[in-house]
């Protein structure tokens, strides 16, 4: 029952801002499921919607799919093939790495993330990216800005191989998707990256 309130509460929420379709018998894996299907309530974006399979008996979602507001057909999709129920062997979890292979454990971090890169030193005053949102929901535009020094390579450089587009008479990189863009450009010292789901 604690499940069900959860995902009834979870249901709930997710209206306020989404389409939600009734649950639709189908069959994922060989195991009966129900597929629901959920639609953004705000147009302007790329993203069309997404659908979701579940087991109803063990609760388990067997399908995931995102599409895009531009096509029938899913852009993303992860769907079991083959599904069975039963305990776990524990040779599934045990690895055997390569001869030669180095076996270091990582200790869990102490302090914050901030404070560990003041300590190493990767943390330059005035260097760090600013992130501005333009725009209002999904159709919004997420900006990016970075300084750059003269001759230093910034981590957007392997975007510079991909097509052009102008913009405001500056040369941009483009990497377009059908569920969203993102431009890159350099004016004056300063990286702009911009990220949305729109085109």
């Amino acid at each position: 029952m604690l499940f069900r309130s959860k995902i009834e509460e979870a249901i709930t929420h997710l209206q306020q801002h989404a389409t939600l379709s009734g649950a639709t018998p189908t069959n994922v894996g060989g195991q009966p499921a129900y597929t629901v299907r959920i639609s953004p309530k705000e147009g302007g974006s790329l993203l069309g919607g997404a659908e979701v399979s579940f087991d109803p008996v063990h609760g388990i979602p067997l399908r995931t799919a995102i599409y895009s507001s531009t096509s029938s057909a899913p852009v993303i999709e992860l769907a079991a093939t083959e599904v069975s129920y039963g305990p776990v062997s524990d040779s599934v979890f045990a690895l055997s790495p390569p001869p030669g292979a180095k076996i270091e454990e990582i200790a869990p971090a102490t302090g914050t993330a901030s404070a560990h890169a003041k300590a190493k030193g990767t943390e330059t005053a005035g260097a760090k990216p600013t992130v501005t949102t333009h725009g209002k929901g999904l159709s919004s535009i997420a900006v990016l800005e970075s300084k750059t020094k003269p001759g230093s390579k910034s981590s957007s450089s392997a975007l510079e191989g991909l097509p052009k587009v102008s913009i405001n008479g500056t040369s941009a990189s483009e990497l377009r998707t059908a569920l969203g863009t993102i431009l890159t450009f350099e004016r004056s010292g300063v990286r702009y990256v911009l990220a949305g789901s729109v085109p």
